[in-house]
């Protein structure tokens, strides 16, 4: 019985588990960098980005126009590859830059916003 009761509340605890990110604090910075930097949007700042690999989705927060904050989700994320790849300039130096399918995804809900 208590046999029992301890690998069912050890499930229980694995279930309940927060999220696995698969983006490191780091890569984060990165990203949110490369998004302001390369920004058409004259009236958007991006502030955070939160990704999840249990719920396969990475949320982006920004604000829009000053005072408005809202943010955008990109589905169906498999791993860091679905979100960004890396390209290096002529000095060597690598960045980030976003995936096609994230950057779609995410003009089509910047503009729903706008």
């Amino acid at each position: 019985m208590n046999k029992t009761l301890a690998i069912l509340f050890s499930l229980f605890a694995f279930a309940a588990s927060p999220a696995h990110a698969f983006l490191s604090a780091q890569d984060e910075i990165q990203i949110l960098k490369t998004l302001n930097e390369e920004n058409l949007n004259p009236g958007v700042h991006f502030e955070d980005i939160r990704c999840s690999l249990r719920n396969r989705t990475c949320l982006v927060k920004m604000e829009i126009q000053e005072h408005r904050k809202t943010g955008c989700m990109i589905e169906r994320m498999t791993d860091s590859g679905d979100l960004y790849t890396e390209q290096k300039d002529q000095k060597g130096h690598s960045r980030m830059v976003l995936s096609p399918y994230a950057e779609e995804t995410l003009a089509a809900c910047l503009a729903a916003q706008l």
